[in-house]
Parts: C-alpha cells; sequence; structure tokens
C-alpha cells in the first residue's frame, strides 16, 4: 500500500487516486491502461521505457554554468526550486563541482510580496487581480516577470484595458488573487516584444559612456556592444569603450565576474566592487 493511502475509505481513495492521476498526466507522465486477465479489474501503471530520461550528461563548463545560474537564486523564494532541480541532476549523475567563480555569481533578490504568487500565476496561466498603487483595481493575464534596474516588472494583458501593460510589483498595493481556472489564456512568444511593452518597460534614464578591460577571449558579446580602444589594463585584458546604462546594464556588467573589470568611471567601478565584497563578507 503506498503512504497517504492507508485507511482511506472507497470514496476518498478514489478521489484521492482521481487527483493523483490528473496530476502525473498534467506533468506529462503516461499513465498505461490495462485490465487484468483473471480478475477483469482495471489496472494503472507508469511504464519505465516510456518515461524514463535518457543518461544526462554535461560538460564542466556547463556543469559550472548551471551552477552559477542556480546561486543567482540563493536569496530569492525560488531559491527551493533551483535546489530541487540541482539535486534532480546530482541524482542522475551530474557533477556539480564547487567552482571558486561561484564566490562572483550575481545576485537576485526578490522582497515583494507579489512575486510568488505572481511567479505561480505565470506558470499555471491563470488570471490574476490586484490593486494597484492604492487607487485601481486590475485584471491580468500574467505573461512573464521581468528583472529591470533593481525592480521587477509584471508583463500582461490588462483585461480591464484590453492591451498589454507592464506593472512594478512595488507598486502592487493588495494580495495577489488567482481567479479562475489554470491554462485560461496563451501566452505570447516573446511577450516583451507586444505593443508599446518595450517602451514601457524601459526605464532608461541616459546612457554613458563606460570603458572596461575584457579577458582576452572572453565576453563575446560586451566586444560586439562596444568599440576596441587604447588604454591601460592590466596583462591579459583588452581595453573597450561601451555606450550603457550604468543602472540598468549594472547587473550584466557584475555577471561578467573576473572577465570584466570597469576602468572608468570611477563611481561605477566603486559600486560593482562594494557588490563583490559584500557577497564575500557573506
Amino acid at each position: 500500500m503506498i503512504e497517504g493511502y492507508r485507511n482511506l475509505g472507497d470514496k476518498t481513495f478514489e478521489r484521492m487516486f482521481e487527483r493523483d492521476k490528473d496530476e502525473l498526466r498534467a506533468l506529462g507522465v503516461p499513465i498505461a491502461v490495462g485490465e487484468d486477465a483473471e480478475s477483469e479489474e482495471v489496472g494503472y501503471r507508469i511504464e519505465r521505457k516510456v518515461f524514463e530520461l535518457p543518461p544526462v550528461e554535461f560538460t564542466p563548463a556547463e556543469c559550472t554554468a548551471l551552477g552559477l545560474a542556480a546561486t543567482v537564486w540563493q536569496q530569492a523564494t525560488a531559491a527551493d526550486d533551483t535546489m530541487t532541480a540541482l539535486a534532480k541532476l546530482r541524482a542522475g549523475g551530474v557533477d556539480f563541482t564547487e567552482q571558486p567563480q561561484q564566490v562572483l555569481a550575481p545576485r537576485i533578490t526578490a522582497t515583494e510580496e507579489a512575486f510568488e504568487p505572481l511567479r505561480h500565476a505565470v506558470v499555471d496561466r491563470r488570471v490574476v487581480r490586484f490593486e494597484y498603487r492604492g487607487k485601481t483595481l486590475r485584471n491580468v493575464q500574467p505573461w512573464r516577470l521581468a528583472w529591470r534596474s533593481n525592480s521587477w516588472y509584471l508583463i500582461g494583458h490588462d483585461l480591464d484595458r484590453a492591451q498589454p501593460r507592464v506593472f512594478k510589483l512595488a507598486r502592487i498595493t493588495s494580495a495577489v488573487e488567482e481567479i479562475g481556472r489554470s491554462d485560461a489564456f496563451d501566452i505570447p512568444d516573446a511577450p516583451e516584444t507586444a505593443v508599446g511593452v518595450v517602451d514601457l518597460l524601459d526605464t532608461d534614464t541616459g546612457s554613458a559612456e563606460v570603458t572596461v578591460a575584457l579577458r582576452v577571449g572572453r565576453a563575446p558579446m560586451m566586444r560586439r556592444r562596444g568599440e576596441p580602444i587604447d588604454a591601460q589594463v592590466p596583462e591579459g585584458f583588452d581595453a573597450y569603450r561601451l555606450q550603457i546604462n550604468p543602472e540598468r546594464d549594472l547587473g550584466e556588467l557584475i555577471a561578467h565576474g573576473p572577465d570584466l573589470i570597469v576602468v572608468d568611471p570611477p563611481e561605477l567601478r566603486a559600486r560593482i566592487i562594494d557588490h563583490f565584497r559584500r557577497i564575500v563578507e557573506e
């Protein structure tokens, strides 16, 4: 007898069994149905060969990338999910050897009370209702949560205004209420490109010229965005000039860890050094 089904009445047993079958199917687990030749009772089974995944293999570099991605959420509400995912991969034989670069991993926090219920609503594709800026009640199809300039935003379809909108989570002034059934709507392939959403989400307050030192052979995206210049940088690095928004792109600079050094302006360099100092002190 499976734990959890012991000492249950017939009706309760049947109700729990149907619920569990529905949940397994929703997770993509195939359930085979057959009849016992002797008793003519219907039986259910999960065939291992149909459901079991092939061996999971990652290169050392890919393991490091996965480990770093998981550390991003160490201080946020999604940390449990990332740790569960890593535990499953370890059980499958993936070796996440501790890397010294992990201390330089960026951190994302989610302190807004609305974050967790909205995260679940995005996954379940359920309509939500909340009070915004303490004035209006909004009914929204949640599409995606986006992190920009140290703040969380909800990208979704405002049902009351019949158009895509962006909501800053810090301005949600009530509890988030989920309405209706799951899978109630389809999410666009690229929610950020919906009409007006990019402009609404863009909190760019002005770009600035930044001089950085990029480790040779690393940070290809930064190299494509920048212009190589002649400047004094440490050995093994190349100098580049970038035109970026220091507020909006701070996290991207930090994410390059030891492969990127901000040379100028000094105030931006000091902010990044302070970020890494606080991580080490933790």
